[in-house]
This record gives structure tokens, C-alpha cells and sequence, in this order.
């Protein structure tokens, strides 16, 4: 009788997300918290208040996150009772830890008879993650990305049996995946990404990554590896 070693075949999904992808209340309000727009915290208060405001001003930033925004009014208005769209905040900052984020919030009411899982599908995959238009970037991605992304850039959350719900985009999430069994290893996976656009600086946009990254590798205890 030959002994077998049980191989590892879950994936665990550590996420620290600061983006909402979708939350329905009982009473059927939806609402989306879209961010576009990272600026790394500073340890001095003069300085970090100027990261802040810059982030709040610059005309590039709130240019994306508009665009974003404007994407999920159309996704959630396939489901909306006709009047009840609205956009509650336009570029807001809020801060976190390690970075400021440019959020912004849009809104709406659904008939208690559309089932909640079709408005979630309706405004899938994030919008936030796509850029627009939705379909036309997907198709571009696939043909330039060399393979599946896995969770990152998907969603997570929960469905209450009261009808609400509440996800998360999965930005700044580490998944692990079982390793090679026979060395009891395990494989790490962090996603990490920023938006390009026409005007977009490549070692800001490199900077901007590297800037989504402390989090999770603050809490692992390790740097990014370009520092």
C-alpha cells in the first residue's frame, strides 16, 4: 500500500480594497464607489495635505475618474427606476494609510422585482477596471495581456438573504495558489495596475504602481522589488 500526500488545492484571497464595487440596501438603493486617482501618503503633514490637494486638482486624474464615473451612471441605469440616477460625489478624496484615493459615488433605486444578481451582472466587470468604452477595451486586452487574471480586478463580497449585498473590487488583494506539491510551496500573486491614457507619463504610471503595492507587501514585510 503506497502512502498518498494530500496536495493543497485551495486559493486563499487576502484582499485590503478600498473600491466598492456595488452595495444594495434592503430597500433597493445601489450604489458604486469608483476610484481613479493614487497618490502615495507622505509621513510629513505639510507635505502629505500637498499630495492631497494636488491629487484633487490634477486635471488628468479627474479626467479618468469622470470618465469612470460617467461608465457606471450607464451600468447602473439598466436597472434604475427612471429619475433615481444621481452622482452624490464627483472626485472626492479620501485617505488611507498608505495612499490618497480620488473616489467618486453614483447611485440608484431598482424595482424590488429585478433580481438582485442581474444588477450586479449588468455592471460587470468594474468599470474601473475596463476604462471605456467597456467592450472595445476587454476585446483589447485579451489580445494584448499574455493570460487570465485570476481574481485581481474581479469582485468579492456577499448576497444576504435579505436582498442586500455589498462587493469589492479586487485591487490591492494577494492570492495565493497552491505551489508545487512535492516542495510544500505556495505561489503569491499580486495584481497591480493603473490606467493609461493619451497623456499618460510612463514613470508616473510606474510610480503609481509601485505606490498601490505598499500595502500588502508593508504587511508582508518586504519592498517592491524595483526598491
Amino acid at each position: 500500500m503506497r502512502a498518498v500526500r494530500a496536495v493543497r488545492a485551495v486559493v486563499d484571497v487576502l484582499s485590503t480594497s478600498p473600491e466598492r464595487y456595488l452595495s444594495i440596501d434592503v430597500a433597493g438603493t445601489v450604489r458604486s464607489e469608483p476610484i481613479k486617482g493614487t497618490r502615495a501618503r507622505s509621513a510629513d503633514p505639510q507635505a502629505d495635505e500637498r499630495l492631497r490637494q494636488e491629487l484633487a486638482a490634477h486635471p488628468k486624474d479627474r479626467a479618468e475618474n469622470v470618465m469612470i464615473t460617467d461608465l457606471v451612471r450607464n451600468d447602473l441605469s439598466i436597472h434604475a427606476v427612471p429619475g433615481t440616477l444621481r452622482t452624490e460625489r464627483l472626485c472626492a478624496v479620501e485617505s488611507y494609510p498608505t495612499v490618497h484615493q480620488m473616489v467618486s459615488t453614483v447611485s440608484a433605486r431598482i424595482s424590488p422585482e429585478v433580481p438582485r444578481a442581474d444588477v450586479v451582472a449588468a455592471a460587470f466587470p468594474p468599470g474601473s477596471m475596463t476604462g471605456a468604452p467597456k467592450i472595445s477595451t476587454m476585446d483589447i486586452l485579451q489580445r494584448l495581456e499574455t493570460g487570465p487574471r485570476g481574481p485581481y480586478s474581479g469582485v468579492a463580497g456577499y448576497f444576504s438573504t435579505t436582498g442586500a449585498a455589498d462587493l469589492s473590487v479586487l485591487i490591492r488583494t494577494l492570492v495565493i495558489a497552491p505551489g508545487r506539491p512535492e516542495e510544500d510551496e505556495a505561489l503569491l500573486h499580486l495584481g497591480l495596475g493603473g490606467a493609461i491614457v493619451a497623456d499618460s507619463d510612463p514613470a508616473d504610471e510606474w510610480d503609481e504602481v509601485v505606490t498601490k503595492s505598499a500595502g500588502v507587501l508593508g504587511a508582508l514585510g518586504v519592498e517592491f522589488p524595483s526598491r
